[in-house]
């Protein structure tokens, strides 16, 4: 075994064990600072500059204050934060920092500031925490519009331009969020780009995806009261839970707006300097569930610090109904292995439907209490029959090659398709079960061509476009696992035969999701071929296709008006 074999088996990818390892050697000196990316260095050097829009000079140029809680930074940090600010291609901006440092040296190159340009405000006050010192900046604002800024981060010159640009729009946005890079503190290298999901509520319940560039309308921070105290950590996560649950026009600009310095300090080099954040962070999350009055329990992600499992409970009886299969004698194999291994874990009430079960009698009889078999020709009419038979209100329909992955699958993703009335199905994540690697993750629509997400790579992969186990609202999905409401298979499946293109299609065009629930794993033992690669870095072909220039089309606004990250 090689040594490289050998410490990947020590410390596998995507760890928290590897995370700690590579920190270790960094400060060692036996890793560069960070993974240097050839691709997104060439992507913004050769794409990025011909993206930028046309600067503004007409239309709604409303006042943007920028808001920049200042606290014991680096001078030459603070300095160039301040002149991202100032070299800013639209000007009609105010900038307000709020000097709370304890450092006389750095109290006072902050007051300085001030005198680098006449729109540049100092507030010197004593420390209140992050929040405390956020709200005190928000007082003072004088524009309509209140950006968020920390103090040793940097804006793209055409930051608040783009910001402008997004404001003609009608209707009006009130939240403004962009993509966003991280920085070298040294070199001032940039790597590590999240090209963000346009707005997706659900994928917000599972980390805070929005971060930088935020701008929002101030008549909207107002009606929350702005940041509430005793969230510090997850200050900003509450804050903009606290927002969406106003429902409030939201607008994703899909471009690298904003530049999250990673210096000793801050969470972009090390999650784990906030102690308090995982705590802080399920508070908030659980808090705006109660608001919204879902029934659901919030946990943080083993190894994922920042990400957060929503766990709905079923609030109604469900039916799982096992699809029919082209071999007799296969599909009686896979129906008891799956009575098998989960009855326990789905409970007793659960009712299990089989089509043309060739079974003997003692078995069926054995099992009479959660397993009924239906007899009919085709998938529609046995699913008819299943409607007729049945008292649930939810159905989760599996092929006939799957079995979940873990124990109490079945609460949490009929519990999802329950309470969420802006969900039209759910459906897993499916993964070889031998390699772990994804088979379907759902499909994007590009042009006239389905994309596959993912497909083939490993389950825990990390792109440019997010994570792999982020959740994902997608244009379609392959119908191997698929959960319902009883009005939403009278209404969209059964009608379509089971055609997914049209079902989804369909469902897309009322306006509803179709939501990959990526906390949901399945195994998969069907006969599926693809490839198995590499967890992805930069490159403008995650899933084997080209996007156009500036913008990973592949990701982006389906007519449901809720994106994917």
């Amino acid at each position: 075994m090689s040594c490289k074999k050998k410490l990947r088996k020590i410390f596998p990818p995507h760890t928290l064990r590897n995370r700690i390892a590579k920190k270790i050697a960094r400060k060692l000196r036996l890793l560069p600072p960070h993974h240097v990316d050839v691709r997104y260095l060439e992507w913004i050097e050769g794409v990025e500059p011909l993206c930028w829009s046309p600067t503004i000079d007409d239309g709604y140029m409303p006042l943007i204050s920028i808001v920049v809680p200042v606290f014991n930074v680096e001078e030459t940090f603070l300095r160039e934060m301040v002149f991202s600010v100032v070299n800013q291609t639209y000007g009609n901006w105010e900038l307000i920092l709020i000097n709370a440092s304890s450092n006389k040296k750095r109290r006072d190159y902050t007051e300085w500031c001030e005198g680098i340009d006449d729109r540049i405000k100092v507030i010197s006050i004593n420390n209140l925490g992050i929040a405390g010192n956020t709200n005190e900046g928000i007082k003072q604002c004088r524009g309509e519009y209140v950006s968020l800024l920390d103090h040793d981060d940097l804006l793209a010159p055409g930051a608040l331009n783009e910001v402008i640009s997004g404001l003609q729009l009608n209707p009006r946005p009130q939240l403004i969020y962009s993509d966003e890079d991280k920085m070298n503190a040294v070199t001032e290298q940039r790597f590590d780009p999240h090209f963000k999901s346009d707005w997706s509520l659900h994928l917000m319940r599972q980390v805070n995806y929005l971060n930088h560039l935020t701008v929002i309308e101030k008549k909207l921070i107002d009606s929350i009261g702005g940041y509430r105290m005793g969230f510090d950590g997850a200050q900003d996560y509450d804050f903009y839970l606290r927002l969406i649950d106003k429902k409030p026009v939201i607008y994703h600009i899909p471009k690298v707006l904003y530049h999250w310095r990673a210096a000793k300090s801050s969470t972009a080099a090390d999650f784990s300097n906030k102690k308090n954040v995982l705590e802080a962070g399920i508070r908030a999350l659980s808090d705006h569930l109660k608001r919204n009055q879902l029934e659901a329990r919030v946990t943080s992600l083993k190894d994922q610090p920042g990400y957060y499992e929503v766990k709905y409970s079923a609030k109604s009886k469900v039916a799982i109904v096992i699809m029919p299969s082209h071999s007799a004698n296969y599909y009686a194999e896979y129906v008891r292995l799956f009575v098998k291994t989960q009855l326990k874990s789905i409970g007793s009430d659960v009712e299990i439907y089989s089509n043309n079960l060739k079974a003997n009698t003692a078995y069926l009889t054995k099992h009479k209490m959660n397993l009924s078999n239906i007899v009919s020709d085709n998938s529609t009419d046995y699913v008819k029959s299943v409607l007729k038979k049945s008292q649930a209100e939810t159905f989760i329909f599996i092929d006939a090659a799957i079995l979940p992955k873990g124990k109490n699958w079945m609460n949490d993703i009929a519990g999802m398709s329950q309470q969420c009335d802006d969900i039209a199905i759910v459906s897993p994540i499916l993964v070889d079960e031998s390699t772990d690697a994804i088979i379907d993750a759902g499909y994007l629509r590009q042009g006239k061509e389905l994309i596959p997400l993912f497909k083939g790579y490993p389950i825990k992969s990390h792109s440019p476009f997010g994570s792999a186990l982020f959740t994902r609202s997608v244009d379609q999905v392959s119908g191997r696992v698929m959960v319902a409401s009883r009005s939403v298979v009278e209404k969209y499946i059964l009608p379509n035969k089971f055609n997914t293109s049209l079902i989804c299609d369909n469902i897309l065009k009322d306006n509803l999701k179709i939501i990959i629930r990526t906390q949901s794993v399945f195994n998969y033992f069907g006969d599926m071929h693809y490839k198995t690669v590499k967890s992805p870095s930069f490159s403008p072909s995650l899933t084997g296709v080209r996007y156009e220039i500036g913008l990973p089309s592949v990701i982006r606004v389906p007519k449901s008006g809720e994106d994917n990250a």
